[in-house]
């Protein structure tokens, strides 16, 4: 059993701290980037394409599925797929609304699988982040970041090129580990999946009264995606990516400024569940919270309340379409939430934004 974390342990969630100026902006493409590029995600690839090439999908979502033999056998032993399992039956309730594309982002592209039918998003998670277990997949979720999703299909490949090309049997281990040194997504995919749906179940109206329904949705759209690209970010060049509220934090403000152009702390908390100091029985802080104990969930949202007009302040400095948005990213991600909470920090926020870009132009 997890030990209960106290509120202020919560509150000490830190990134590692980087050099924003020394970061090459856009970061490189991963080596998964290619090979989803050149399959599921491939101009005129099919649903069909994406079934065959993950191997996840070849398994029926069932309680144990992930110690079956067929799993250990089709993901993580990478072994050849026996004849029953190519021909996979109907996977998608509506696949016509089934999307695969590769989302450019300055923090490196990442493959999409977008889902128009809220059964076939649940399929997705059931058999990607579930490992093909019916677990629970919250009412409140409409996105994933997914890191460290064992790719069996590229994990052959490169083991039948391993030999093919003289590489003995023997050293393949030895090759395997040079490979993840260079690349954590040699054998592993980083993906997300989206569902299209109002962002955290917020009307139009809630975010703007000139918003119609199928505005908002498109909006939405946006909003997740550069969310979800903001957790990539840090789990790339922070090394770390977590269900934190300093996540959500931060993702939120990449989102609302890249998808409406401003930041609200009213929306933000809004779409957290939190109305004053309580918080929805659905509202997702929930989420977010692990094992702190709930005693301190008053005074969490009392900091996260205060964090929030902290970053409405701020967002001006994150309504840019340039590369400046990652970089200052970067700096607001080294404070925990102990100093974003501060009257000043605003200010000194700023500062450092101006300082490091002063820096930056420098010969």
């Amino acid at each position: 059993m997890s030990e209960v974390q106290t509120l202020d342990d919560y509150l000490s969630r830190r990134f590692e701290p980087v050099d924003p100026v020394s970061i090459e902006i856009p970061v490189p493409p991963q080596r998964h980037v290619e090979w989803w590029r050149a399959g599921p995600a491939a101009p005129g690839a099919t649903v069909e394409d994406l079934v065959s090439e993950v191997a996840q999908f070849r398994i029926d979502v069932a309680e144990g599925a992930s110690k079956s033999a067929k799993y250990r056998r089709l993901v993580l032993a990478a072994g050849p797929p026996a004849r029953e399992d190519v021909a996979a039956g109907p996977v998608f309730t509506s696949p016509e609304t089934v999307d695969v594309w590769i989302h450019e982002h300055d923090a490196g592209p990442l493959p999409v699988v977008r889902c128009g039918d809220r059964r076939d998003f649940e399929r997705c998670f059931h058999a990607l982040a579930g490992r093909c277990e019916p677990v629970e997949v919250p009412v409140a979720v409409h996105a994933l970041y997914l890191a460290g999703l064992p790719n069996p299909t590229r994990t052959r490949a490169l083991h039948n090129a391993w030999l093919a090309n003289g590489g003995l049997e023997s050293d393949w281990p030895i090759e395997m580990r040079r490979l993840k040194t260079e690349d954590r997504t040699t054998f592993h995919d980083q993906v997300v999946l989206v569902h299209d749906a109002p962002y955290a179940g917020l009307d139009a109206s809630d975010v703007d009264p000139d918003y119609s329904s199928d505005e908002w949705i498109e909006r939405s759209r946006i909003l997740r995606l550069e969310h979800e690209c903001t957790h990539h970010a840090t789990d790339r060049l922070l090394g770390s990516y977590r269900l934190h509220v300093l996540d959500e934090l931060l993702a939120d403000l990449m989102g609302f400024t890249k998808a409406t152009g401003r930041f609200e702390a009213a929306v933000f908390l809004a779409g957290l569940g939190i109305h004053g100091r309580d918080v929805t029985p659905d509202g997702r802080l929930w989420t977010y919270i692990g094992d702190m104990d709930r005693a301190g969930i008053g005074d969490l949202v009392d900091v996260t309340t205060r964090i929030a007009a902290n970053l409405e302040t701020i967002a001006p400095l994150f309504i840019t379409d340039d590369r400046r948005r990652l970089r200052r990213l970067l700096v607001l991600a080294s404070d925990g939430m102990d100093r974003l909470q501060d009257a000043d920090w605003p200010d000194r926020f700023s500062t450092r934004i101006e300082a490091d870009e002063k820096r930056r132009m420098r010969p």
